[in-house]
């Protein structure tokens, strides 16, 4: 081999010697790492448009859920031509209302999140999960920061059948809430 032609690229820990490279190879290897990094890069970083917010207007209107303490709403409707925004509250059996949470879920800058600010939770303060999955019938948000949740799921069973999950590790341990709402 023409060693004019070759480049050394690494030291052989056994033997001492050099590994020698052709160019050729070592731009073949570079195109290659480069075009991984891209693609690594293009998947984790999915950018939404405003036609992705349209996917979600299955989302819009007042879903129910009867619960233990009282049945529990989510009032969804779109904000803006990028956000969506709801409201959760219970109606306790006196025939209070409690608000739980508000939810904003939009476009931020090329990103689709779902913030939800629960009360009593977080400091009272936005929570972000980043849509990771979209489909016309639901999404998965993800913030493996969180506590818990650190995945939140919304999925269209029927027309009038929606299925929130939110889950996550807890002590170790998977832990898991299903909502079954139903349209109003």
């Amino acid at each position: 081999m023409n060693k004019t032609l070759l480049t050394p690229c690494c030291k052989n820990l056994v033997g001492e010697k050099l590994l020698y490279l052709s160019k050729n190879s070592m731009k073949n290897l570079l195109v290659l790492i480069f075009s991984i990094f891209l693609i690594q890069k293009q998947a984790s970083a999915q950018t939404y448009s405003t036609r992705d917010i349209q996917k979600m207007a299955w989302i819009a209107g007042s879903w129910k859920m009867n619960g233990k303490k009282g049945p529990i709403y989510e009032n969804w409707y779109l904000k803006n031509d990028s956000t969506y925004q709801s409201k959760s509250f219970r109606v306790r059996t006196s025939g209070d209302t409690l608000l739980l949470e508000t939810v904003e879920l939009g476009l931020r800058e090329g990103e689709l999140l779902y913030i939800p600010t629960v009360n009593g939770q977080n400091d009272n303060e936005p929570v972000s999960f980043r849509i990771t999955r979209l489909d016309h019938n639901g999404f998965q948000g993800t913030n493996k920061g969180h506590d818990f949740p650190q995945q939140i799921n919304y999925r269209l069973q029927t027309k009038n059948n929606l299925i929130a999950v939110v889950s996550g590790i807890i002590s170790g341990k998977e832990e898991k809430q299903v909502f079954n709402y139903t349209r109003q």
